[in-house]
């Protein structure tokens, strides 16, 4: 019975140690990726933009902040205040998921190397809809071009961190 009991034991130690293991090669994979550092947008399909759900009305020179720890900060500008809250990031396949407390959204990844990464998201800027803006012509083809291609935004890594 106590040989018994000692297998056990070494089965359930020897199997949980190799577990953490594998968890282990999943944060140094996270820790290395490509998207980790300082990114400026250069260019964007439409302007202002908007990260969910503090970022209302971005522009060119915003600067999203992939942290190794996982956390995300978005800035208005390259030296400006931050305005994201509790925002954490996983990057699967060609997909960036952003979870902010109970709420998760994603940009499709177009496009990763160490210098440049294109994003698109399909989710339309809370701004477009005002009574106003949706009666104005150039506001209805920009809504229609969200809804046909999304929104694409071209990021370029800031060197040294910025």
């Amino acid at each position: 019975m106590k040989r018994i009991a000692y297998i056990l034991i070494l089965v359930i130690f020897f199997g949980c140690k190799s577990e953490n293991k594998k968890v282990n090669t999943e944060k140094e994979a996270i820790t290395e990726s490509p998207i980790n550092g300082k990114w400026k947008v250069i260019n964007s399909t439409i302007l202002p933009f908007e990260h969910i759900s503090y970022c209302k009305k971005l522009e060119l020179n915003s600067v999203f902040e992939f942290k190794k720890d996982r956390t995300l900060n978005v800035y208005e500008t390259i030296n400006g205040k931050i305005c994201t809250k509790d925002q954490t990031f996983k990057v699967r396949g060609k997909k960036l998921e952003i979870l902010e407390w109970d709420m998760i959204f994603d940009y499709e990844i177009m496009e990763l190397t160490a210098e440049s990464l294109k994003l698109k998201i399909k989710r339309t800027p809370s701004y477009y809809w005002t009574e106003s803006n949706l009666n104005e012509e150039k506001i209805k083809t920009e809504l229609q071009e969200i809804k046909e291609n999304g929104i694409i935004l071209t990021l370029e890594k800031i060197k040294n961190g910025g």
